[in-house]
């Protein structure tokens, strides 16, 4: 499990539970793919996390580097009904067609967070499927969202194609390239920020 620390904009590694001296993988690091997509739609700090199981289930979460969760803000609310025409709780899947089940590309947003601080963001799918279910629990405790993303916190589940499926998730990040990209990310807002400081001073100066 990859945590953010978003003060020192650094990355550690924590496995769920320990029996004595024996360190046990979490489940989605047992069972699951991690892999990742940031600055979705060029928003800078909108990353996600998806984690891929060999029978095509994915499960949408928040990544560790999300702006949501390195400002500190808190979620208050969770909202699948996006607008008139987008309503993910209208989903209904039956059979093995997945009869009902809407189908998301992979900009398509699937909820709306609301913070405590009034602040707003969209959460999107990732990647291109079949909408299979929603996390209702975050309906009651939104705060899921940050505190087990992983778990209880996911968002939704989807479930691409079978010949889509390879396709779908190699376009997606791994974890070394995502921890690579955080990297430069954190190093080019600190070029930006010493280079904004240099201008202050020279203005000062003059």
């Amino acid at each position: 499990v990859i945590s953010y620390d978003s003060e020192k904009m650094e990355f550690s590694e924590q496995n769920t539970f320990s029996l004595g001296d024996t360190i046990h993988p979490s489940v989605s690091e047992r069972y699951y793919n991690q892999k990742y997509r940031i600055d979705i739609k060029k928003q800078p700090g909108y990353d996600q996390c998806v984690l891929s199981h060999s029978n095509r289930v994915c499960l949408v979460t928040m990544a560790a580097s999300h702006d949501l969760i390195t400002s500190g803000r808190i979620p208050k609310q969770i909202d699948f009904k996006i607008d008139d025409k987008t309503d993910r709780t209208a989903n209904k899947v039956s059979g093995k067609g997945k009869k009902g089940a809407q189908w998301l590309t992979e900009n398509s947003p699937l909820c709306r967070v609301t913070c405590t601080d009034g602040t707003e963001y969209i959460l999107y799918s990732c990647l291109r499927g079949h909408l299979m279910e929603i996390n209702e629990r975050l309906y009651k405790n939104p705060t899921l969202l940050i505190e087990k993303p992983e778990t209880d916190g996911y968002l939704a589940i989807v479930m691409p194609k079978l010949v889509d499926f390879k396709s779908q998730i190699d376009k997606l990040l791994s974890i070394e390239q995502y921890k690579t990209n955080i990297g430069q990310r954190k190093d080019n807002l600190t070029k930006d920020t010493e280079t904004a400081n240099e201008i202050d001073n020279t203005n000062d100066v003059t």
